[in-house]
């Protein structure tokens, strides 16, 4: 969906006629708002699914509705967002940047749009960028291998940068997003506050019956318990705008590298270390990696990143591309909203050595290595730091370990976004043409399917996956079954016995993937 938003007085009438000669097709609603405090609220509860009513349009705005706003992600169309500028908002851009990285949203001001060079060349991109916003596929290179930024569109070249830049400046946060209850917004209540913490609390953790809004909620849970354990103090609200500007720094729309795969080994791994490791910090900080270890994740992966030199493959001189993006943008994040916690003093250094050496133990290239230091080290199990690296490892892949009907819709979900992979490098290797077979108005038969589960605007799963079987997935994709008998028996099995055997605590997480294996074998 693409969005045209007018705040605090604004109108059409400097470019109706533009947009409805030119471009009649361009945006699929207006969104009138009073001042850009309404803006940032919005922004917010459209992101993570709170519904409420405000006034909506289509564009030709003669059909003026109060509507209840439904969840979007932002990433699947664009927003144009033209405002008078006041008092410290006169350019929105960086604010847009900084609290709400994977959008596809850039600020004009009323003065510009009064400007016909300006908004002509302006909604020329958009149009043009709206095609690509809609088609996966195309989505997805854009973001990958992009590197000349057009408005605050989003790139992970440009997500990295202003990650550094950031990290680079002392900056306060603006008094309209401060003034934010987060809390209220996501409409707490003590039970639900109950009924999450029990969620949490069981290896059976079930995100995807979870709404973005209850994901952000579980996170701030965690993350607040094992503060308090700690002994470190941060303020709730400032703890939930971490949350909020974490989960818009994922890609909702993306099939499985998403928040909701964050929150999940987030989960894993404090259910982990809360059963072999002793200090509470460290517990903490090892959650605490887990929930950004996917930062800015593409859904696609290192091969496709270095086949066809995307600016973040050079940028990391093509090792460990991922996983040094999501270490150098989380840690700007923790940066900005929890310093004390990684300041510059030697036990904050440490704290982000721990940090940045869990999240680069996902990356799979160093699979064997972990599988040797489980076999031939005593010292590794013994070290914290080691620990927590082979804690978050284990988590990252503990989909295989979950009960099956929930390590089944973790497979349906990887096995999609391999197939994109696929797509993405076709469509590169055709050199980005339409006429590739993913490009143009094509889209993978997979979003056809009737499982397509609301997964191309990223806001959620339906009644009828959270209900479907693992039988019921393996009928309608049958190449499920084979991909997950590959990776239990070419990665998870060997890893999760070496794990188990140094933490019997654990044992039911290699007695789970091979039950989950002998159900994967019978319906191949």
């Amino acid at each position: 969906m693409s969005s045209l938003f007018l705040v605090g007085g604004v109108t059409l009438d400097p470019f109706q006629d533009v947009i409805d000669t030119r471009f009649p097709n361009l945006f699929d609603r207006v969104v009138v708002l009073d001042d850009i405090e309404q803006l940032l609220l919005h922004l917010y509860r459209e992101r993570v699914g709170v519904k409420y009513t405000t006034s909506v349009s289509g564009p030709d705005t003669t059909n003026n509705t109060t509507n209840t706003i439904k969840p979007s992600s932002f990433e699947t169309g664009v927003a144009l967002i033209v405002h008078r500028p006041t008092g410290p908002y006169k350019d929105l851009n960086p604010i847009l940047q900084r609290f709400f990285p994977c959008f596809n949203a850039i600020a004009l001001t009323e003065s510009q749009v009064r400007d016909d060079s300006i908004v002509m060349s302006m909604l020329t991109n958009l149009q043009r960028f709206v095609h690509i916003c809609r088609n996966r596929i195309a989505r997805m290179s854009y973001w990958m291998y992009e590197e000349e930024p057009f408005g605050s569109l989003y790139m992970m070249i440009r997500h990295l940068r202003f990650a550094q830049q950031l990290n680079q400046q002392a900056t306060t946060i603006p008094r309209a997003i401060r003034s934010i209850d987060f809390a209220s917004l996501l409409g707490v209540t003590p039970e639900m506050e109950s009924r999450l913490w029990n969620s949490l609390d069981t290896w059976s953790f079930q995100a995807h019956s979870l709404q973005t809004k209850e994901l952000v909620y579980c996170g701030f849970l965690l993350l607040r318990h094992c503060a308090v354990s700690g002994k470190l103090s941060v303020q709730n609200n400032k703890l939930l705008l971490l949350l909020f500007t974490l989960e818009s720094s994922y890609h909702q729309a993306n099939r499985f590298h998403n928040f909701r795969h964050a929150v999940d080994v987030m989960q894993a791994a404090w259910q982990l270390a809360k059963r072999l490791l002793t200090d509470p910090l460290q517990i903490l900080l090892v959650t605490l990696a887990a929930l950004g270890h996917d930062v800015g994740h593409p859904g696609a992966n290192n091969q496709l990143l270095c086949k066809y030199n995307s600016p973040v493959a050079l940028h990391y001189n093509q090792r460990s591309v991922l996983e040094n993006l999501h270490t150098d943008i989380f840690t700007s994040l923790l940066s900005d909203y929890w310093p004390q916690l990684i300041s510059r003093t030697s036990q904050g250094r440490q704290h982000m050595e721990l940090i940045s050496e869990a999240i680069m133990a996902t990356d799979m290239a160093f699979h064997g290595d972990y599988v040797r230091q489980l076999q031939e080290s005593e010292q590794t199990v013994d070290d914290p730091r080691s620990l927590s690296s082979l804690i978050l490892k284990a988590a990252d892949i503990s989909n295989v370990t979950r009960p099956l009907i929930i390590s089944a819709q973790w497979a349906a979900l990887i096995t999609f976004e391999f197939d994109d992979c696929a797509l993405i490098d076709r469509y590169q290797a055709s050199g980005g043409k339409h006429d590739s077979g993913v490009g143009g108005d094509r889209r993978n038969s997979l979003d056809k399917s009737k499982n397509s589960l609301e997964l191309e605007h990223g806001i959620g799963f339906s009644d009828e996956f959270q209900c479907t079987s693992p039988e019921q997935l393996t009928d309608s994709f049958p190449t499920i079954p084979a991909g997950q008998i590959f990776f239990i028996d070419t990665f998870a099995e060997q890893f999760f016995a070496e794990f188990c055997k140094a933490f019997p605590k654990v044992s039911f997480l290699v007695e789970n993937v091979r039950s989950n294996r002998e159900f994967w074998v019978s319906r191949s």
